[in-house]
């Protein structure tokens, strides 16, 4: 009797569970995406909550795979300049391909034939001249170097395959389709007549290192050009302003970039009675000009303000990132700066869990640039087994390696359509590679970076300024007449410790612990009754310390002698502190009697 109870009592659970079960497919049967197959095209689609249109739909075919939703729209351009981002609403299989309509009517068809084309096109029902479409490959397929017209190519299954009618985009990631004369003409991806080439490797334009005296006489030649530019004809020390060298009939203005490279280039040479001459006019003339960029060469720390609203605004962004799971926050810059020393450390772990899980396999060139800029940075925080970006390293093959271009013996990093390299993004690979280079002892990864940087310095002129961008065209290349001012370059090739920096005692102090300075050397001693934060700077100069991450303390020491906090030290020619108890910040000018200085914390 019991045993016949039981198993009525399971019986009817069972049975409800069964109801609620169908309940829930009849009410949602959107639930879930949905998966159509024709040929070798294939769609996944999300409908909308409500059934109308589609949220989300990944169109496949070839290697190549089109994404559509609210974050990669289709993006329509007029004539007028305005953009229509556009979700599709509605599909349909045909013979060999389907046909998709989107929100205002624009259509989409895709078909393939039994000899590998696949053709799309694209008809707009507005007046557009061009449309950006999101693209990824497929993980079977790489991407190869581009076309010489921009063309995106990729290796698929052994098969070489073009994209022809189509080309990159100026975004990452990105598929550009232009009219012809108001005309849409269908573009396709076919495997490419000649046999298929594997992707380039780092093996077909290894590199040696360079020598350190040549690679030092390099960058030491291009700094010289650089100092004559900002120095030279042109510039008033007295008031700290240039004069724009393309315009000699422009008149002299204060230019923060240009008073960051020279100062940090004057310390280097030992200039101690210029550098304090063009800070002082800075301080003088243009102190509502310095942003927090320039703070540790010319004080203002109130601009730091502006820098910390900043910083909660990116937060709450990467927040928002980080509960979607998305891994697109690992693809901006100095991000693991950010994570260790900027934002909560649970912030920091979880987004740490996403990198783990992440694959990093189709990252295209800028971001492989941050992916691999990352596993470098990370290396300051963690240990070699916690450090999740160490995939990152096989970018360099499969990704960069494919999109640098040798010309005439110099090698160049395209990311734009038409053969377009952009001069500051080669230079920050090359630094990175470099960096890479040094960090796992393959001198390949340091020849193929130096070179990069190397090639562009050949360029420079009298001045220092390297062409903005060069474009690559079979086997030449063209100089653009846009220029790239040294001091725009200066942060990648000056390699200066006077050049403002972070420097961060996370391994020391724990997290949200870091300084914003411009000195030669920090060096950081702690215990419980007091920290000890020793700078290093010329003699009788000046400098501005940012402390993040202070903990209230009883007494500060500069020179032996007990400082009180004044908040108008900056007004004084003598060092001086203000602590933000609110946030934990101290702002500290520093006046060196001695190379090192130190300043002592007691709690």
């Amino acid at each position: 009797m019991k045993t016949n109870a039981l198993a009525r009592a399971i019986f009817t659970v069972l049975f409800y569970l069964a109801v609620l079960v169908l309940l829930v497919v009849i009410q949602f049967p959107s639930f879930g995406p949905r998966l159509f197959q024709s040929g070798n095209i294939s769609i996944k689609a999300m409908p909308a909550q409500n059934e109308d249109g589609y949220r989300f739909m990944e169109i496949s075919a070839d290697g190549l795979k089109f994404t559509f939703s609210e974050d990669y729209p289709l993006v329509l351009r007029d004539s007028n300049a305005r953009e229509h981002r556009l979700l599709p609403e509605f599909f349909e299989e045909i013979e060999k391909g389907f046909f998709i309509r989107f929100s205002d009517g624009t259509s989409l068809s895709v078909l393939s034939d039994n000899e590998g084309l696949t053709v799309w096109n694209i008809q707009p029902k507005t007046n557009a001249v061009s449309a950006n479409i999101h693209y990824e490959l497929l993980r079977s397929a790489s991407q190869a170097a581009p076309g010489n017209e921009g063309a995106l190519r990729m290796t698929y299954r052994q098969t070489a395959y073009r994209i022809s009618g189509a080309r990159l985009g100026e975004n990452p990631g990105e598929l550009s389709i232009l009219a012809q004369r108001g005309v849409w003409k269908p573009f396709y991806a076919a495997p490419e007549l000649e046999e298929a080439k594997p992707v380039q490797s780092s093996a077909f334009i290894a590199q040696a290192a360079m020598e350190t005296s040549a690679w030092n006489k390099a960058i030491a030649s291009w700094r010289d050009k650089a100092w004559q530019g900002l120095s030279g004809p042109g510039f008033s020390i007295e008031n700290a302003e240039w004069k724009n060298r393309d315009r000699p009939d422009a008149a002299y203005s204060f230019d923060e970039a240009n008073f960051i490279a020279y100062m940090a280039e004057a310390m280097r040479r030992e200039m101690y009675d210029s550098a304090r001459t063009i800070q002082t006019a800075v301080k003088a003339n243009h102190a509502d000009k310095i942003s927090w960029l320039a703070v540790p060469l010319a004080g203002r720390t109130a601009a730091m303000s502006a820098f910390e609203e900043s910083n909660l605004a990116e937060l709450r962004a990467i927040e928002k990132q980080i509960q979607a799971r998305s891994a697109s926050i690992f693809y901006k810059s100095e991000i693991i700066h950010f994570l260790f020393d900027m934002a909560p450390y649970s912030l920091a772990k979880e987004a740490l869990n996403i990198a783990r899980q992440a694959d990093f396999s189709k990252a295209d060139p800028v971001q492989a640039i941050a992916l691999i800029e990352a596993w470098l940075d990370a290396k300051d925080y963690l240990s070699d087994d916690e450090n999740p970006f160490a995939r990152a390293v096989d970018l360099v093959d499969k990704t960069l390696i494919p999109a640098i271009r040798k010309v005439e013996g110099a090698f160049f990093l395209q990311l734009d359509a038409d053969g377009r390299c952009d001069s500051l993004s080669s230079l920050r690979i090359g630094k990175s590679l470099v960096r890479l280079g040094e960090s796992t002892g393959k001198s390949l990864y340091t020849g193929i970076g130096q070179s990069l940087i190397v090639s562009l310095l050949n360029m420079s002129e009298p001045d220092g300024s390297l062409p903005a961008y060069v474009t690559v065209k079979g086997d030449s290349l063209a100089k653009s007449q846009e220029k790239l001012q040294p001091s725009l370059a200066y942060k990648y090739i000056g390699d200066n410790s006077y050049y403002p920096h972070y420097i961060s005692f996370f391994k020391t102090l724990g997290p949200g612990s870091w300084a914003w300075t411009c000195a030669q050397e920090l060096q950081l001693e702690y215990s419980p009754e007091k920290t000890v934060i020793s700078a290093f700077y010329p003699i009788s100069s000046t400098h501005y310390l940012v402390l993040y991450g202070v903990k209230p303390f009883v007494k500060v020491q500069l020179y032996d002698i007990d400082y009180n906090m004044d908040p108008n030290f900056e007004n004084y020619n003598a060092s001086g502190y203000f602590f933000k108890r609110s946030s934990n910040v101290m702002y500290l000018k520093m006046r060196h009697k001695a190379k090192k200085e130190d300043l002592r914390l007691y709690y």
